[in-house]
């Protein structure tokens, strides 16, 4: 009867040497001690680093690495270590599958994580319907980011099984180019809302104008945004035009620049046109909330002598501004009346010359 010999290295068990074995057992042993050390010491590192700074972006580093579980560990180890020896094609396959499970679970942790940082960085809560709909944007990219994650590890794994994956990735591809043709419209305005959620180009509540569209903003959805006119409709626009066009933003607005043009009979005297100038500086500085800019005598025109008038409103209200240009408007007739100035108007004089 032939001797067992337990230690020999050429002792076969399931049809791998003891040698080889070992080998896997200690890779897998090394593996997993390093693993939890390289944790440790950097949760401990990074989080003294998270007390002395004021970002997040430490805070966030220390939560994704709480975040790893000894299953990750184990797994990663156990695949490693089978690749080590000549395992069998069933244990090779197992160990593929266990370690693209667990990447995989780690990887949508790590997204919803960063998910929800993004939210609380990104959203500007002005009312519950804004927030609400910033979650859900933000909500719906992670869960595509989530999807294409979980087909890429299912491709993985696939692929451990001996399937050629290039026929199928480029079927995907196919199938993928054909749904975005299908659906480019609503993709448009799907990542449309997404730059209006990040580059905040306006708000809930300010007041916009588009083309020849104009209206206080009240929602901003997934696809379109909704603007309240002046005249009191409701007005809805897709956000891809919103984000392809030219928008005006008056509620960020500091003042408003007013440029107008005022015309005097030609009968006027010179000395009287000369002094125009002046004497429209003295009634915009006499009002409250306005920067005077400048006046000019600027053409001669068909039927009157027009001068240009610049200046400033301190007030982005409307309202305000309104008021603020009826009394230049006045204080401007009142000027002219008191100094023998006639504002024109359209008139056509003709000259009739008898002959002698």
């Amino acid at each position: 009867m032939p001797t067992y010999d337990f230690f020999s290295p050429d002792t076969m068990f399931f049809g791998i040497t003891v040698y080889a074995w070992l080998t896997a057992i200690g890779s897998f042993a090394a593996i997993v001690l390093s693993a939890i050390l390289a944790r440790h010491i950097l949760t401990v590192y990074i989080t003294k680093m998270a007390q002395k700074t004021k970002g997040s972006l430490d805070d966030i580093f220390v939560e994704i690495l709480e975040s790893v579980r000894p299953t990750l560990y184990y797994s990663i180890a156990f695949f490693m270590a089978v690749r080590l020896i000549d395992a069998p094609y069933g244990l090779r396959t197992i160990s593929a599958i266990f370690c693209a499970f667990a990447l995989t679970h780690a990887a949508v942790r790590v997204i919803d994580i960063l998910s929800v940082h993004i939210t609380q960085r990104y959203v500007s809560v002005r009312d519950d319907e804004e927030e609400s709909t910033v979650r859900s944007a933000i909500s719906l990219m992670t869960s595509i980011t989530k999807l294409l994650v979980w087909v890429g590890s299912g491709l993985f794994v696939i692929s451990n099984f001996g399937v050629d994956i290039t026929s199928l990735i480029a079927g995907l591809g196919i199938g993928g180019i054909a749904v975005a043709l299908a659906l480019q419209n609503i993709l448009k305005d799907l990542f449309s809302s997404f730059s209006i959620f990040f580059d905040k180009p306006f708000a809930i509540g300010d007041f916009i104008e588009i083309g020849d569209k104009s209206g206080t903003v009240q929602k901003i959805g997934i696809k379109t945004t909704r603007l309240k006119a002046l005249s009191g409709e409701e007005l809805i626009i897709s956000n891809q035009d919103l984000t392809s066009a030219q928008v005006r933003n008056f509620k960020r607005m500091q003042e408003r620049r007013v440029s107008q043009k005022i015309g005097i009979v030609y009968e006027t005297p010179q000395e009287k046109v000369a002094q125009l100038p002046h004497l429209i500086e003295e009634v915009i500085n006499a009002i409250d909330d306005v920067r005077f800019s400048r006046a000019h005598f600027y053409s001669f025109d068909d039927w009157a002598l027009t001068f240009e008038i610049v200046y400033f409103v301190k007030s982005r209200d409307y309202k305000k501004y309104m008021d603020v240009r009826q009394a230049i408007n006045l204080g401007i007739m009142r000027m002219c009346a008191d100094n023998g100035i006639d504002m024109a108007y359209p008139t056509q004089v003709v000259y009739h010359k008898e002959k002698k």
